[in-house]
């Protein structure tokens, strides 16, 4: 495949492409979709605020995890893992002074958290479901994916996390504090985080460049202790909340087409007050009736 062209994407399969370039690139993500659905404004000012570079050598645990997970070799490469130091002591603060220096250039994880993420790679391996797909042969990780929406003309890009052409098979891995008891953490958070959309977007995108549907799967891994593991489960949407995904995307394209077509991007975003706090009001009002 040839390089991507950020102004003017072309349909295909891309690799070894940043993630800066990625998010540069014009064309249509499921990010931008979660924000039209709350203001076109939104959607718009993505594009156009600057990002803050600063800190790009701190630690996102989500993203170390991600990338130990997926990519070990680059993991290997770009993070650098700090000795155990006593921060409080002036000789630990001192070593963890010297060591910075010295790994200036790679994302530096303290012992706890790089021993925290080699116990939840080994609960993922573990997991029957999960390492049976993980070891499954032509295996790609951060490919990704643009294609033209035919009801729009929209370009369209997704970057899964894992996918597998020869088995059809999408694999997205999320960090949840809590997915034990009633799945409530993971379950809840389907709606606020679009989950669904997702799942159907990533779905329709598959299917555009690969001409089949694959099987989206989350693999969810916790962050949290439960006697003593990290717990990892692996879940698939029923087809109901699939469809679901699917209607509110094709909404979601459609406004940001109108949007692109119309050059009104104004969307004052409306917010209410909880339902308790009008209760009080309510009842502040009724007291002196």
């Amino acid at each position: 495949m040839s390089e991507l062209d950020l102004n003017n994407p072309q349909p295909g399969i891309y690799y070894g492409v940043s993630d800066i370039d990625y998010h540069k690139s014009k064309a249509v993500s499921k990010s931008t979709l979660d924000l039209v659905d709350k203001s076109a404004a939104l959607a718009k000012w993505q594009q156009g605020a600057p990002v803050d570079d600063e800190n790009s050598d701190s630690l996102d645990f989500g993203k170390a995890f991600h990338c130990a997970l997926l990519e070990p070799e680059r993991y290997a490469q770009e993070y650098i893992t700090e000795p155990k130091l006593d921060r409080r002591t002036k000789e630990g603060k001192s070593k963890a002074a010297e060591f910075a220096e010295k790994a200036k250039g790679k994302i530096i994880v303290s012992h706890d958290d790089s021993r925290k993420i080699n116990l939840m790679l080994g609960s993922v391996k573990a997991h029957p479901d999960a390492a049976a797909i993980l070891n499954l042969e032509g295996g790609v990780c951060e490919a990704s994916i643009f294609w033209r929406d035919p009801e729009t003309g929209l370009m369209c890009r997704i970057r899964p996390d894992w996918m597998n052409k020869p088995h059809k098979i999408i694999l997205d891995v999320k960090t949840c504090g809590d997915i034990e008891g009633s799945f409530k953490s993971f379950v809840g958070s389907i709606s606020d985080y679009g989950y669904h959309k997702q799942d159907a977007y990533y779905t329709d995108g598959f299917e555009a460049h690969y001409g089949c549907k694959p099987l989206f799967v989350f693999l969810v891994v916790s962050t949290s202790l439960e006697c003593g593991r990290y717990p990892v489960r692996v879940f698939m949407l029923d087809e109901e909340d699939r469809e679901d995904g699917r209607a509110e995307y094709r909404l979601s394209l459609n406004k940001y087409a109108e949007c692109l077509k119309s050059e009104n991007w104004h969307e004052i975003e409306t917010i209410q007050r909880t339902n308790r706090d009008r209760q009080k009001t309510a009842q502040k009002l009724a007291e002196v009736a």
